[in-house]
């Protein structure tokens, strides 16, 4: 290869060199169908619970309403390839009944971050979780974000792991400085350890006020985050905001579609920075959509917007945490859901896309085997094997939070690069400037 005069050099044990840089490599992965066996987790007790997985892909946290309105957490751990998880025991995070429970990984500190509110009370709080194996050691709790009276709390706040600013961050429909439900509220919560310290609450209107219970956020790339909500007039919308440090700028809502919507979930898929889609029920009526989101900075642009472009039957959507799932092992998107015919089956379909915006969408998956009466369905995913896991409420024939792992068939090339040095390797400076070596 060339190199350039007073640049560093690498020169290899056979006297060959080559200018320092990146090398790009390229891994193909592969796998095949598999699905486990449906697993009980906990009693139920509420809807609206979630779960999360590690940057490893292998360690899983709960987190739900339990008996007597507690919230809980629950840790599992998987071996890698195998689809089933060993979930350990219950530990309280909260002995007030709350209305919706979030649970999101902070990959820099390994621990999952909690978030949740506590009766009637106008705040929302957080709680960070170490574990061990499948035991979970919770930190001290916090105030995380304070809402104002008008807003009340419920099931209005989402949070989410921003990888670029390596924190956790909380969305919720209210503002306490301005007590105002068009107002919506956010913090960056910075973890060390289990120790979570809350930065400055950011408060910005949008163009209707907010609906209820429908806020789902999710980390896209350069330190931003999309956020997904329902307005006043019924209409699915979102926003973009950037972060640096604990500060948030904020874009212009976005209506998505203005015939109506409901509940939906953004989803990021890393190898298009600038992009991301959102899936659930983005129409009014009962089918599965998706629609691609393209930056322009904070400004998104809507495409690929039809209604069941996912699946054209009806489908059962809602969920704490998201039903629309994205890894970067396998190159599947996955969507997760019931049917909304009178039996609510538990289903999922796979998806793949080459631009970051349109998507391939493969056949349903119905899970009849585990039984009618499946609700709530949500999802994470595994970077580290591609397998999915769903998690939802079994009440065919008990009535508990219950989930199953399973995985597609797919091979899906991954190119990264990375430093062409190594240890066998000297390293020198080029005293002239070669076009070829």
């Amino acid at each position: 290869g060339s190199i350039t005069k007073g640049k560093p050099v690498i020169v290899r044990t056979d006297g060959d060199f080559a200018q320092v840089g990146l090398q790009p490599t390229s891994t193909t992965n592969t796998g095949a169908f598999s699905q486990g066996s449906l697993q009980s987790i906990l009693t139920y007790d509420g809807d609206l619970f979630s779960m999360a997985v590690s940057s490893d892909g292998l360690t899983y946290g709960f987190f739900a309403t339990h008996t007597s309105q507690t919230q809980k957490v629950v840790i599992g751990t998987r071996v890698s390839g195998a689809n089933t998880i060993s979930w350990g025991t219950p530990l309280i995070i909260s002995s007030s009944q709350g209305t919706k429970t979030v649970i999101s990984h902070n990959d820099e500190e390994n621990v999952f971050v909690c978030t949740y509110s506590k009766g009637s009370a106008n705040f929302y709080y957080a709680t960070a979780v170490s574990y061990s194996g499948n035991t979970p050691t919770a930190g001290a709790e916090v105030e995380a974000l304070s809402v104002g009276a008008s807003a009340g709390v419920g099931q209005n706040q989402s949070s989410c792991y921003q990888k670029d600013i390596k924190a956790n961050v909380i969305v919720a429909q209210g503002g306490a400085t301005n007590n105002s439900s068009a107002y919506l509220s956010a913090s960056v919560l910075t973890c060390s350890g289990t120790t979570i310290t809350v930065g400055t609450r950011h408060e910005f209107s949008s163009t209707t006020n907010t609906g209820w219970n429908f806020i789902n956020i999710a980390g896209l790339g350069n330190s931003k985050i999309a956020m997904y909500f329902r307005d006043t007039s019924g209409y699915p919308t979102i926003t973009i905001a950037s972060i640096s440090g604990t500060s948030f700028t904020v874009g212009t809502t976005v209506i998505i579609n203005s015939a109506g919507g409901d509940r939906a979930y953004p989803c990021y898929n890393p190898t298009f920075p600038d992009k991301f889609i959102i899936g659930g029920a983005i129409f009014n009526s009962g089918p599965l959509s998706y629609c691609g989101v393209s930056l322009n900075g904070l400004v998104p642009t809507i495409s690929n917007l039809s209604n069941g472009n996912v699946s054209p039957n009806n489908a059962y959507i809602e969920t704490g945490g998201t039903m629309t799932v994205y890894s970067n092992y396998s190159g599947q998107y996955c969507f997760v859901y019931s049917t909304s015919d009178g039996n609510y089956n538990s289903c999922y379909r796979f998806a793949t896309s080459t631009d970051g915006t349109t998507l391939t969408v493969g056949a349903e998956v119905k899970t009849t085997s585990f039984g009618a009466s499946q609700y709530y369905a949500g999802a994470c995913c595994s970077d580290a094997d591609g397998f999915v896991t769903e998690n939802h409420n079994d009440r065919s024939n008990v009535n508990d939070y219950a989930c199953y792992t399973f995985q597609p068939t797919f091979s899906y090339t991954i190119t990264v690069s990375a430093p062409n040095l190594t240890a066998s390797n000297l390293l020198g400076f080029a005293q002239n400037t070669v076009s070829d070596n």
